[in-house]
């Protein structure tokens, strides 16, 4: 796979998720989530790669699916922002009992221009 450099975090997240050979790919961060989602699917359908990618109706969702995917041996990513790790953090404290038999990663991404409030507080 080679890399086109048009030097947008989506095209990084995408390329090292597809490179590694991840078999699942959630998304659910409003930021950002339709620019993965369209960079992943052009790169999925151009290398004809059998991953599945998807945007997610909310957080639990996605980290639940992405958690099946890797219970049952897959190699799996969620990508949610910080607020939705937040929310998220039920299905993932629960997760830490059952573990995992395939690979399973946790991106959490920070928003693309936060409120100055926010960025001062943080």
């Amino acid at each position: 796979m080679t890399r086109e450099k048009d030097g947008t975090r989506a095209e990084g997240i995408s390329l090292a998720l597809l490179e590694n050979h991840c078999d699942i790919i959630e998304i659910r961060s409003p930021s950002t989530g339709e620019d993965l989602q369209n960079r992943l699917s052009s790169l999925i359908r151009k290398h004809q790669l059998p991953t599945l990618s998807e945007l997610s109706l909310n957080e639990k969702a996605a980290y639940e699916v992405a958690l099946i995917g890797s219970i049952s041996s897959k190699r799996t990513a969620v990508i949610l922002d910080r607020n939705g790790l937040a929310v998220a953090m039920d299905p993932l404290m629960s997760s830490v009992y059952t573990g995992v038999l395939g690979g399973f990663l946790i991106l959490a991404l920070d928003e693309k221009n936060p409120p100055e409030a926010q960025g001062i507080q943080d």
